[in-house]
């Protein structure tokens, strides 16, 4: 039986849109300094696109990142990640264990709650509550399945990347 888990709509829609439409006025801001140059306008207009630019870039980033379709299917987790566009494969006897984190979005502005896997071949995937839509029978059906639990995660930020507890190094 297959049992799958898609990503929640409105967060990660509404946070696309905004990105494209980020997107979209950084595009338009180019072809007018080009077009329309003015050099009174030269800093303030390098100013306000490498702002524009970066916020559509981070936030069209964080959507294909943390964006996830989940399915159990007899003895395999199957996770689509939107931002490497592949399936990830795995078999429950090579799952090590999970935990359970909150993850940050700013200066405590902001948090959700996050599952971490472990697998034996040193990979980790966080799922988010915000960006999935059955985050608690995800939870349960890992439970059901006696994978081993490690408890409740602080959230460690890395120099890129988070990074997490439970990983051997």
């Amino acid at each position: 039986m297959k049992i799958r888990y898609l990503p929640k709509l409105f967060f990660p829609l509404l946070q696309l849109i905004f990105g494209l439409g980020l997107l979209t006025v950084f595009i338009y801001g180019i072809y007018k300094f080009t077009v329309d140059f003015k050099i009174e306008l030269l800093i303030q207009g390098i100013l306000f696109l490498s702002f524009i630019g970066f916020f559509s870039f981070h936030l069209i980033y964080n959507f294909l990142y943390y964006i996830k379709i989940i399915r159990f299917e007899g003895n395999f987790f199957t996770v689509f990640e939107l931002h490497k566009l592949k399936n990830s494969k795995i078999n429950y006897n090579k799952i090590q264990g999970f935990s359970t984190s909150e993850v940050y979005f700013g200066k405590y502005l902001w948090k959700c709650n996050s599952i971490v896997i472990y697998t034996e071949t040193k990979k980790t995937i966080e799922i988010l509550s915000n960006y999935n839509s059955s985050y608690k029978k995800f939870e349960q059906e890992l439970k059901k399945r006696k994978i081993k639990y490690y408890g409740f995660e602080e959230y460690n930020t890395g120099w890129h990347f988070r990074e997490y507890k439970f990983n051997e190094k």
